[in-house]
């Protein structure tokens, strides 16, 4: 079977470049969804190291993360954002705008939701806001 790594293209000055087997695939896939409902752990499981910060405290993730998983078919670049909710200060807007622009940003969502809570509003607002860029 080959892989990336099996592929190099030689640049003068002997600076190897990857290149990719055919049919190799590659994306990014955005991880979303309300404050603490375990995205950074999720992530940090897909791609089988700590990439990123847990904790029981909400907006522990502040910034857009990425860990990446590389298989002999595919590349995948998880993107881990901050929570999304109602901002409260101006952190909190800092926080979801930075969540928005990973939307924007992404191949695929993979909305994360607590399975032991009831759906709230936000949940519904981010279906619509993820519904809304799914038709440009």
């Amino acid at each position: 079977m080959t892989s990336i790594q099996d592929n190099n293209f030689s640049l003068p000055g002997e600076i190897l470049i990857p290149q990719a087997p055919p049919g190799f695939k590659s994306g990014f896939i955005g991880i979303i969804g309300r404050p603490n409902v375990g995205k950074s752990t999720l992530m940090n499981q897909l791609v089988g190291q700590k990439i990123a910060i847990t904790s029981p405290v909400a907006q522990t993730t502040r910034n857009r993360l990425r860990g990446i998983l590389t298989t002999p078919e595919a590349q995948l670049i998880f993107v881990d954002t901050p929570g999304i909710h109602k901002p409260h200060h101006q952190l909190g807007e800092v926080l979801v705008t930075n969540a928005k622009i990973a939307i924007d940003s992404v191949d695929v969502l993979l909305f994360v939701v607590d399975g032991s809570t009831v759906c709230g509003g936000a949940i519904a607002i981010l279906l619509h806001y993820s519904n809304v860029l799914l038709r440009r």
